[in-house]
């Protein structure tokens, strides 16, 4: 692995932006058993100087070198009664202050146990956004598009969906994980988790070559998470020229829809609300009430206040890492609205809508006028 993760280094210094860096990732050689990985995430403030802060509280890990915009990071870690050391190098590519990439050569085990929850105790100067189904959809559409006559087929994936049981108080209704192992086309597995009301958190793809009569298994695997993490080990370049425009494009319209809505940089304090768009009316069923109130309760660091639970929801929710505060209100079958307060961080908006999607049931957020909820 030394020899990719060498490679790659290499390339980060003799480039000055990520625009001249992704052309030539097929610098880096094919990575296999290895995994060459790339991720977008949010940040409240410059990504790099909030990543140097946070350093001072990991043990052992470090800022290796810095340039304009971008930086070398060492990560390390100890896991499991043995105290095994897990430990690899990470490059950043600051797009925007709010908007930046990570790009690593290294095991599964460095990225679960050691990247993934570097970033997660970042938080809130830093958070991964989750991807929508369409997202998702979109992004393995035009990877395919890329790879034609070739296609690609989806073979494993991770899924939640809506489950309802029988137990001793009568019908329950909760969410239920899913792996499946299968082999169909993007649009059928797509179609397919439409019919059975299941949204993906994974999906694992293998690309299939064009012979002159057939397609024909190239064993290649590849995989795109809902927190916007593409993994690989081959077609570096081809992947990346594709999958990271449409991960910055869904960034920043994230970003451009979050900010500017505490209520402090409003004119004369006014509220400046989000509604999460339904295509059904799910709160006729007021079971859905519950759930929601359930699901709300349980975001990680946040504290609440249910103030009305039936016919309508009006919760308080109180980010306790950065501050941010808002009042939940589901008044009508179709929408819940978000009111932010005084102090509302984009990235702590994300937190809660993305729970949301992922734990309840996945919308369209948008903009809302005042008006409108009153």
């Amino acid at each position: 692995m030394l020899k990719y993760v060498e490679n790659l280094i290499s390339l980060w210094r003799e480039t000055d932006s990520m625009d001249t860096f992704l052309p030539n990732l097929s610098k880096i050689g094919e990575v296999d058993p290895y995994t060459f990985c790339f991720l977008v995430f949010l940040s409240s403030e410059d990504s790099i100087a909030s990543l140097n802060e946070r350093l001072h509280f990991s043990f052992g890990s470090k800022v290796e070198e810095e340039k304009p915009n971008s930086a070398l990071y060492y990560l390390s870690t100890y896991v499991g009664k043995e105290q095994e050391k897990i430990e690899g190098r990470v490059i950043l590519f600051q797009e925007r202050p709010d908007i930046s990439f990570l790009f690593t050569v290294s095991t599964r085990d460095f990225i679960d146990k050691c990247l993934l929850r570097f970033l997660a105790h970042s938080y809130p100067t830093v958070f991964q956004p989750v991807l929508k189904q369409g997202n998702l959809r979109e992004i393995l559409t035009e990877v395919e598009k890329n790879l034609l006559p070739n296609a690609i087929r989806i073979i494993k994936s991770s899924a939640k969906r809506w489950v309802v049981s029988e137990g001793p108080g009568g019908k329950k209704k909760r969410i239920c994980s899913r792996l499946d192992w299968e082999n169909m086309s993007v649009k059928d597995a797509f179609r397919e988790s439409a019919e059975e009301d299941k949204w993906f958190t994974k999906l694992t793809f293998r690309v299939y070559i064009q012979k002159e009569y057939y397609l024909q298994d190239s064993g290649w695997e590849s995989s795109l998470s809902k927190r916007g993490m593409f993994f690989t080990n081959r077609w570096l370049e081809q992947y990346s020229k594709v999958v990271i425009p449409q991960l910055h494009s869904i960034a920043k319209e994230k970003v451009n829809l979050y900010k500017n809505r505490s209520r402090a940089e409003t004119e004369s304090y006014e509220i400046n609300p989000l509604a999460i768009k339904f295509k059904e009316s799910i709160f006729d069923d007021k079971k859905n009430n519950n759930r929601l109130i359930s699901i709300l309760k349980k975001i990680p660091h946040f504290g609440y206040s249910v103030i009305h639970a039936n016919p309508y929801i009006h919760m308080s929710l109180l980010d306790y890492k950065d501050g941010s505060s808002f009042e939940i209100l589901v008044h009508e079958p179709d929408k819940i609205v978000i009111l932010p307060q005084i102090r509302t961080s984009s990235i702590s908006l994300e937190r809660v809508i993305g729970h949301i999607a992922e734990e309840f049931m996945e919308g369209k957020a948008e903009d809302m006028k005042k008006s409108q909820y009153e």
